[in-house]
């Protein structure tokens, strides 16, 4: 985390915590750590900006457990982030066409693929994995799940895999994947009060 990202100042009302700021695209998010404590609490914006309102301009160094609470804060952060991602995409029933069209993709054998290129096993993983995470629509699941329910042939499922999907995720139906979206999670702020 760079120097500037990182801040202190001493606290009667906080001694001891660790105040972090998280950008996720658009999404903000604020978590206190508390030193002794394994968990974080998330805390909205006026509280936080309250929380950083101080008089004192005197710069300070950050205290010795400053690393070990904001990994507490980007634990529940991540934690936060998983139980909102499984509940948002999780499937309605085990006939659900994403959940079958995924079994489907994983029931091939490698020596099925022996004829694939990189870039074509690539294309397979990137397929089942934004399938498990919820980032294909569920009309393009439904479309590809016709076009492949029959078919036993690895060769042929990738080719209609390659007409709906492609590596660099631009496609006419599909938006970027949640890994991509997660991967823009950023520390803005850190404040340790001393």
């Amino acid at each position: 985390m760079p120097k500037k990202a990182r801040a202190a100042q001493n606290s009667e009302l906080h001694q001891n915590k660790l105040f972090t700021y998280f950008r996720l695209g658009k999404l903000d998010k604020f978590y206190l750590a508390s030193k002794g404590s394994t968990a974080s609490e998330e805390i909205d914006f006026l509280d936080a900006a309250k929380l950083l309102e101080t008089d004192n301009e005197e710069r300070r160094a950050v205290g010795q457990d400053f690393f070990e609470l904001l990994e507490t804060n980007k634990g529940h952060l991540e934690e936060a982030l998983r139980a909102d991602h499984e509940t948002v995409y999780a499937p309605t029933s085990s006939r659900d066409v994403i959940s079958k069209l995924r079994r489907r993709l994983l029931l091939f054998k490698a020596d099925q693929m022996l004829d694939f290129t990189e870039d074509d096993q690539q294309l397979w993983q990137m397929v089942i994995r934004d399938l498990q995470h919820g980032a294909v629509a569920k009309q393009t699941a439904n479309n590809v799940w016709k076009a492949v329910e029959k078919v036993n042939q690895a060769r042929e499922v990738l080719e209609i895999l390659k007409g709906k999907f492609s590596l660099d995720g631009r496609n006419g139906e599909e938006t970027p994947t949640v890994e991509s979206r997660l991967n823009l999670r950023e520390v803005i702020l850190s404040e340790h009060f001393l």
